[in-house]
């Protein structure tokens, strides 16, 4: 015996089948990830991600560096500027991790450094000496760790 289905019978936007499926495919449709290729490097003392070592007159500086991504440069360049007119900050530096290109934005200019050197390493005792030669090389290095590996880069 076959079974037809007439018109009145058909699903319309009143089914709550058919609402429920809708809402879980444009949930499903929005959880997709963005990838976010821009970072700031800002100091927080408390919940930091990662340690900054840089060199300026001979002296050595050491910051609890917190990471924020965006997508987009304009965005990140916007809040770093909003950093450096709220606080007491001198620099905000943005990361493109796609194109390894690091910017340190001052309130007056902005510096773009493009030579990236960077180490992967699971001791702490080589990840210090790696902080401590690209640190005189280059003037500054970022220690993070980051699922049991030392990350040691450092830009020019």
């Amino acid at each position: 015996m076959t079974k037809y289905r007439f018109s009145e019978e058909l699903p319309t936007d009143n089914d709550s089948k058919l609402k429920k499926a809708r809402a879980r495919h444009i949930l499903n449709t929005k959880r997709a990830d963005v990838p976010k290729p821009y970072r700031i490097y800002t100091i927080n003392n408390t919940s930091y991600t990662a340690k900054g070592y840089w060199q300026e007159d001979g002296k050595l500086y050491k910051d609890r560096i917190c990471f924020s991504s965006y997508t987009k440069y304009q965005t990140a360049k916007k809040i770093a500027l909003n950093i450096l007119n709220t606080t007491t900050e001198l620099a905000v530096s943005i990361e493109d991790i796609k194109k390894s290109i690091l910017y340190i934005i001052y309130k007056d200019k902005t510096l773009v450094l493009r030579v990236k050197y960077s180490k992967r390493t699971a001791s702490k005792r080589s990840a210090i000496r790696y902080i401590k030669e690209y640190t005189a090389l280059n003037g500054g290095a970022t220690l993070e760790l980051k699922g049991g590996l030392y990350n040691i880069s450092s830009y020019k």
